[in-house]
């Protein structure tokens, strides 16, 4: 679920935004640069929708972190683990 959630379309913003950047007129290298930047907010954002769906059906947060590390969603403990801590405070 979090290839779908989070780096299927990742890549297609990143893809699609670099393009039509490129159809205004900027060079490719600045296109792929803005897109890769629009693409990391958005990661931010599905990355926390991916977590909450994963959370609701009862995965377990070391799990999780480890389903997203091999899955090349998530790299980041924190991001995962931790926040559980500031959750219950």
């Amino acid at each position: 679920m979090g290839e779908l959630i989070v780096n299927l379309p990742v890549t297609v913003i990143i893809l699609v935004s670099a393009f039509i950047l490129r159809q205004f007129g900027f060079g490719w290298n600045l296109s792929i640069i803005i897109g890769v930047g629009i693409g990391w907010y958005c990661w931010g954002k599905l990355l926390d929708k991916w977590k909450n769906w994963a959370l609701d059906h009862n995965v377990d947060r070391e799990r999780l972190f480890r389903l997203g590390k091999l899955g090349l969603i998530n790299f980041y403990r924190y991001k995962i683990i931790d926040q559980e801590e500031k959750n219950e405070d």
